[in-house]
């Protein structure tokens, strides 16, 4: 951290843990191009057990000293949001010319209903560098710059498996959905409550998620 701790107490380090922690920035280089983002935004520094840890035993700060400044003989306790590193695989990969496409299910005017559409292999990140890049940057508790390869690569999802979730929530747009206000029945359409209905990629899977900010827009509008 590139200062001198000794003589602080618990309560110190903790604030200078935390401010360090908050403050540590990740910079991503793909295929020449940088990508900066703060590393709270993929990791979470578990500031609590990271500075119990490393006046365990002691009672005193020192270790402290030696395990996240030299010797690191205290490691900093993070864990890894999975969601937030997902998007940022997905972020990256998809500044890639020829980046890989997940199948995906939209809403079809024509056909009144959901539909798949294929995706297609092409280039994405190596989610094995980024795991790496966090981890030294986490470890650290200082900025890191590291550049992130690029490999051929497959959809995770099957057109297949985005055709099954298309009939799901077809199957779901049949069911009647109404709401009385002042006295007045109002029921949503198909279109409607297709709408409310997003289909993100979560690990290797297509999760329908139905936004419930979207379905309180609609009955407020009513």
């Amino acid at each position: 951290m590139g200062q001198d701790v000794s003589g602080m107490d618990q309560q110190t380090l903790t604030a200078l843990v935390s401010q360090r922690a908050a403050s540590v920035s990740l910079t991503l280089v793909v295929d020449g191009t940088s990508t900066t983002v703060p590393l709270s935004q993929v990791a979470r520094i578990d500031t609590r057990a990271t500075v119990e840890a490393a006046v365990s035993g002691s009672g005193s700060p020192l270790p402290l000293l030696r395990g996240i400044l030299r010797k690191r003989e205290v490691m900093v306790r993070y864990t890894i949001d999975k969601d937030a590193r997902a998007a940022l695989v997905s972020r990256l990969s998809g500044t890639l010319r020829d980046h890989v496409v997940e199948p995906t299910v939209t809403w079809n005017d024509g056909s009144g209903g959901f539909t798949a559409s294929p995706g297609r292999s092409g280039d994405a990140i190596d989610p094995g560098d980024l795991d790496s890049a966090v981890d030294a940057a986490a470890r650290k508790l200082s900025d890191h710059v590291a550049p992130v390869s690029i490999r051929r690569t497959e959809p995770t999802v099957s057109l297949q498996e985005a055709n099954t979730v298309a009939r799901s929530a077809n199957a779901l747009l049949d069911a009647e959905l109404s709401v009385t206000v002042d006295g007045t029945a109002h029921t949503a359409t198909k279109a409607q409550k297709a709408s409310w209905i997003d289909f993100p990629v979560k690990d290797s899977r297509i999760v329908p998620t139905v936004s419930q900010e979207k379905v309180k827009a609609w009955v407020s509008s009513l």
